[in-house]
């Protein structure tokens, strides 16, 4: 039963009770007791009816962030820059097959060939931020931290290892300082992909979704883009919450 329904059968109650003759002070009671619940129905019909009208015609979207939109989910990761491979230096067989075994998801072995690699080129950036990479894939982020701060050491104008530098420190809470090197890593190398990817996702993650949808679409120029239906999709989404 409505509360609405039990204002009205109470106050049906109240109405049905006569007055004993004689007493005037019982008959103002009763009156008294009437207005009361009539003003109660009329209170709980005034909250139904504004109820009704929230849920009816206030749009899930609007100037704040739209109800369905999961912050920060688009993606299950950040895009790290994928292993590389020094230009000047020659392709070792080592190197290819701990590239193939990354690809395929074999990270521990993966790890136990760039290690292998490093002892003999132990100042080569490439084979650092390869690890490093590696390591953050297989969930290990500070020794992914150690190696990409080392390969920046080694070239401080890094794009990829700058990137990757800054996935880790997104995946660890540091969201001010990841976007700073995502704009570091857009300003060396213009036309690198993942930096416009991860900021976008920062961004969002911290509720700036203009920004973020800005970012999306600055990636989607790029004629690589692999997921540009799923990027449009979210531009959409994004464009709700403005």
């Amino acid at each position: 039963m409505s509360l609405i329904h039990q204002a009205l059968k109470k106050l049906d109650s109240s109405a049905g009770v006569a007055p004993k003759q004689g007493t005037g002070t019982t008959a103002v009671k009763s009156e008294n007791r009437r207005k009361k619940v009539l003003f109660a129905v009329m209170v709980v019909a005034i909250l139904l009816f504004g109820a009704v009208y929230l849920l009816k015609y206030i749009p899930e979207t609007g100037t704040g962030p739209a109800q369905n939109l999961k912050t920060g989910s688009f993606e299950t990761a950040v895009k790290a820059a994928g292993p590389g491979v020094e230009v000047k230096k020659e392709r070792s067989k080592a190197t290819v097959e701990a590239i193939f075994l990354y690809r395929a998801g074999k990270y521990k072995e993966a790890i136990k060939l760039f290690k292998a690699e490093l002892k003999a080129r132990p100042d080569d950036p490439v084979l650092h931020n390869n690890l490093g990479l590696v390591y953050f894939e297989d969930s290990q982020v500070e020794l992914a931290r150690k190696h990409f701060t080392r390969a920046l050491s080694l070239k401080h104008d890094y794009a990829e290892a700058i990137n990757n530098y800054g996935a880790v420190l997104a995946s660890i809470g540091k969201s001010k300082e990841a976007i700073a090197l995502y704009n570091k890593a857009i300003e060396i190398k213009p036309e690198f992909q993942p930096a416009y990817f991860n900021m976008a996702v920062e961004y969002e993650k911290n509720a700036k979704f203009t920004k973020a949808r800005r970012l999306y679409e600055e990636y989607l120029k790029f004629e690589t883009v692999k997921e540009r239906n799923a990027v449009k999709k979210r531009i959409k989404e994004l464009r709700a919450t403005e």
